[in-house]
């Protein structure tokens, strides 16, 4: 396993993309650090940037999509710096990624013991038998049931629970040091999501791998996590120990997600047009007439920080 102190260090980040009318920035000069065998949860609402900081450290930003700016290092490996055959290897070996919508990302055409099995016969030579056992072992591993029918289906016909979970066999099956799981609770239900996150913890802790965990579900996300990283429309907003956070939240945003506020009134404005001051000042109850153009000095010690003025 890797031993340095710091296993994946965003540092700096800004990611744009380019649309017919302008430049939208969806990562703003954001610094993130993942720690060897860390439970990191990247929360925020859609359109925060999560999902943009998770295809830029893999490498996987849309055409109209580009890093413009800071560096994203693994390994201590500046992951911008390598060519497309280099950050294939890093994908899967040592950075295992569950994507959204669980059915759409497989195959439709392929059984799942195809595109599993795939895996094991590239990266490790295997012949197509072993292939399939080690298949079938991965998934007993995850805890799937009925495993030789699901070997043997394709994806419309398993539940999205049971899609997630073959994601998640494909994503530790070259046990990798980090796992990227881009918000893996979204297609299931209630007691899912719970098992879900159950069994990428047992994962995380039987493989000693890091996990970066990218969600909208701070709750639910701040009772796995060993720290929490909150975005609001690209930047980072707080960040610290998930059990200081989740029983007392500094930002008003992080107060919003967690539903402290819901009887005070938020104003629930998706997008405002840019000013120079604080991005949340348009929604937050606290704002002083400074927010709106100047912004928020970075406050905290080294359990807690968080971009706001109020103490």
């Amino acid at each position: 396993m890797y031993s340095s102190s710091t296993l994946l260090n965003v540092n700096d980040l800004s990611v744009c993309y380019r649309t017919a009318a302008r430049q939208v920035i969806a990562v703003n000069r954001l610094n993130l650090t993942v720690s060897p065998g860390e439970f990191v949860g990247v929360i925020g609402e859609s359109g925060s940037g999560k999902s943009s900081l998770a295809r830029a450290i893999l490498r996987l930003l849309p055409a109209n999509g580009k890093q413009t700016g800071g560096s994203i290092r693994f390994q201590d490996r500046r992951l911008e710096h390598l060519d497309d055959a280099a950050m294939t290897k890093v994908r899967g070996a040592h950075i295992g990624f569950v994507p959204q919508q669980p059915v759409a990302a497989l195959n439709p055409v392929r059984s799942i013991a195809s595109q599993l099995g795939e895996i094991f016969r590239l990266r490790l030579g295997v012949d197509s038998r072993q292939a399939y056992d080690m298949s079938y072992d991965i998934l007993r591993q995850v805890k799937m049931g009925d495993i030789d029918r699901v070997l043997h289906a394709y994806s419309h016909e398993l539940s999205g629970g049971m899609c997630q979970r073959v994601l998640l066999a494909m994503a530790v099956a070259l046990s990798p040091f980090l796992l990227l799981a881009d918000e893996p609770t979204t297609a299931v239900d209630a007691r899912m999501r719970g098992e879900l996150l159950d069994e990428i913890t047992r994962q995380q802790k039987d493989r000693a791998m890091a996990v970066l965990l990218i969600a909208h579900d701070l709750p639910l996300v701040g009772r796995y996590a060993d720290r929490l990283v909150v975005m609001y429309r690209g930047s980072l907003v707080e960040t610290g120990a998930a059990h200081i956070i989740y029983s007392q939240p500094k930002h008003p945003y992080t107060r919003l997600l967690l539903g402290l506020d819901r009887d005070r009134k938020f104003f629930d404005i998706e997008r405002l047009q840019d000013h120079s001051g604080c991005e949340f000042q348009p929604r937050c109850m606290y704002a002083q007439p400074s927010c709106r153009h100047e912004k928020p000095a970075w406050q905290g010690d080294e359990q807690v920080g968080w971009a706001c003025i109020l103490k």
